[in-house]
Order: structure tokens, then C-alpha cells, then sequence
């Protein structure tokens, strides 16, 4: 670097080594093209009303039909070495806001793997990707299941269905949410 630096300062004339008018050209323009940026994203995010936002997907509700099953659950994988199995099954089972926070506590210490997806929707396939069990039928399944567990030669699995959506369905208007903003901006 320091031999190119040393070559290009004999090679160049002066006027070709005064880059300091560049430079400032160059930060002027930057600047004001963040500014501008900054600008345009906080008119967005102005621009589009809660209101809006319900309108457009209740006008619409037939292009936002699920593909694919969401769920609302909480996920839990733990050693076979670790205590309490019986009270993991009851704690992810029940539901309870006491008896989650004594899973999380206990997550903290023992569980490789620990989610609550309680307030926000996921696809049921991102969540089975992670179990050691097939689900042939989600429909019927979702219909007549609520708890997964399951054991590989490491792990004990355990998921708590608490609201699903099966594909076909229309998608919950929280999980469209910013889809919809983008549409409308």
C-alpha cells in the first residue's frame, strides 16, 4: 500500500493528487442522500393508519390465504439428563402464566432449546423442523392435537399448541401486518 501511495504521488500530476475537493463533493452528496432517506422513511411511517391497515386487509382477505399451517406455541428441548421431566410436561402443557415462568426458569438452567410463540404466529413446519416427529395430516392433526413430545438419542421435545390456522384459511391480519403496510406504501 505504501509503494503504490509513494508510485501514484510521483506519477500524478498536482492537480490529479488534490482529492480533498472530491472528497468534500463526494461527502456533501452522501449526506444529503442519507438526509433524504431519513426523510422519506419517517413519511412512511407516518402515512399508513392502523385504520388503513384493517380496511385494505378486510377489502382483501382472499389474497392472504395460508399456504402453509401457522401455530402459536411454546417449544422446549432438553437433555434425556436433565431433572423434572414430568413437571416440563406440565408446565409447557398448561398455559398457565405461573407455571411458564417456572418453565423459563428452568430453561435457563437445563433446556438446550427454549421458545414461547405465544403472542406471535410461526409456520407449523419451522417449528417440526426442529422435532424428531412427522406430522402426515396437519389439519387433522391440529384439529385433535395440542402437545407434541418426542426423544431422539440426546433430547426430550416438547410443544404446546395453543392456536393454530391450517392452510386454506385466511391469514391472521398480525402476521400480514407489514406485508400490508408495504402494499399500501
Amino acid at each position: 500500500k505504501q509503494l503504490m501511495l509513494h508510485r501514484a504521488e510521483e506519477a500524478l500530476s498536482e492537480d490529479q493528487k488534490n482529492v480533498q475537493k472530491k472528497i468534500e463533493e463526494y461527502r456533501s452528496s452522501l449526506l444529503i442522500y442519507t438526509y433524504r432517506q431519513k426523510l422519506l422513511q419517517q413519511k412512511m411511517d407516518t402515512t399508513v393508519g392502523e385504520e388503513e391497515i384493517k380496511e385494505y386487509y378486510e377489502e382483501n382477505t382472499d389474497n392472504f390465504i395460508l399456504n402453509d399451517a401457522i401455530i402459536k406455541c411454546t417449544f422446549v428441548k432438553v437433555p434425556l439428563s436433565a431433572p423434572d421431566m414430568a413437571n416440563v410436561r406440565s408446565w409447557t402443557r398448561s398455559g398457565e402464566m405461573d407455571d411458564l415462568d417456572q418453565l423459563e426458569k428452568y430453561s435457563i438452567n437445563y433446556a438446550e432449546k427454549f421458545d414461547m410463540f405465544n403472542n406471535s404466529w410461526i409456520y407449523l413446519n419451522t417449528v417440526m423442523d426442529q422435532v424428531p416427529y412427522q406430522i402426515q395430516q396437519p389439519a387433522r392433526f391440529l384439529r385433535y392435537n395440542r402437545n407434541i413430545e418426542a426423544t431422539d438419542s440426546l433430547s426430550r421435545y416438547f410443544v404446546h399448541i395453543s392456536e393454530y390456522r391450517n392452510a386454506g384459511e385466511i391469514s391472521p391480519l398480525e402476521l400480514i401486518r407489514d406485508d400490508i403496510k408495504s402494499i399500501l406504501l
